[in-house]
């Protein structure tokens, strides 16, 4: 029975190696130890996260994402959002070159209507490290002026499964990164 689990681990071992690929072939195997031991964020366990039509309140939000950075939750998955569009360039625009306009106000997060308009439709990030999202889906029903992601100061991101969908959008980045 002993024989039997020692090589279902080194058959699991050997999946998990095979799916990492080239991020283990230069790694020594104290260096594969401690990535096992201590897997990077990425690599935690995913939340999909909702709440119940716009009974979102600030407070109730910082304290769940203080829970669950605290629980070691590696990142969000299966996010929606469908967005009207059709942002107004005349109205409170801030251009990708001009993201320090956008005023600091840690005390007044999440509401983004402090600020008109951001420079993303979808998700305006700003100071975080360690930032990881899996299977985001993100719609514009008009055209709008803004990208879809702004990253601002992040750093150790992983977003991937990104699926954005805006109507005209052939030659507009999705995501604009300003570290």
């Amino acid at each position: 029975m002993k024989v039997l689990r020692w090589i279902g681990l080194f058959v699991l071992a050997g999946l998990v190696f095979c799916q990492c690929g080239s991020k283990t072939d230069s790694l020594t195997t104290e260096q594969l130890y401690e990535a096992f031991r201590q897997p990077s964020m990425e690599y935690h366990p995913f939340v999909r996260w909702w709440w119940n039509g716009d009974k979102v309140e600030a407070d109730e939000l910082i304290r769940e994402m203080r829970l669950l950075k605290e629980a070691g939750i590696g990142g969000v998955e299966n996010i929606e959002i469908v967005f009207p569009g059709g942002g107004d360039p005349y109205y409170a625009h801030v251009g990708l070159d001009e993201l320090d306009k956008v005023p600091e106000m840690p005390k007044a997060y999440p509401e983004f209507s402090q600020h008109k308009e951001l420079p993303a439709w979808g998700f305006f990030i700003r100071h975080v490290d360690g930032l990881t999202m899996k299977n985001i889906s993100l719609k514009a029903l008009k055209k709008d002026y803004r990208t879809a992601i702004v990253l601002d100061d992040v750093s150790n991101h992983h977003i991937n499964e990104l699926q954005v969908d805006e109507p005209n959008n052939e030659s507009k980045e999705s995501i604009y990164e300003r570290k």
